[in-house]
């Protein structure tokens, strides 16, 4: 992995998305900060978090990288084209019911 980081004095530390596992319990950081803790075999609290930190803006990319899971994986819980249309392959959407 490459990453870029400018510095320039008296910039606080790029904030950089990471995640730390330890005794069965994960939890993600953006920089110093804790953005969520859950144990690590729930399936659905790290979901949550992966649509999380990518609707905050975090490239899907990043997001796979951190949470260790494939990029189409990562774009499926989230908006349709959220991660640069990497959607769910299928029929398109059907149009909205007529009102009667």
């Amino acid at each position: 992995m490459s990453e870029l980081v400018l510095e320039v004095a008296g910039m606080p530390e790029p904030a950089v998305l990471r995640r730390v596992d330890s005794d069965g319990q994960t939890v993600i950081l953006l920089g110093a900060r804790v953005l969520f803790s859950y144990e690590g075999t729930d399936v659905r609290m790290r979901n949550v978090a992966v649509v999380a930190v990518t609707d905050a803006g975090v490239p899907c990319r990043r997001a796979a990288e951190v949470f260790e899971l494939t990029l189409q994986y990562v774009s499926m819980p989230a908006r349709p084209g959220a991660c640069g249309g990497l959607g769910r392959a299928g029929a398109p959407p059907r149009p909205p019911a007529q009102a009667q």
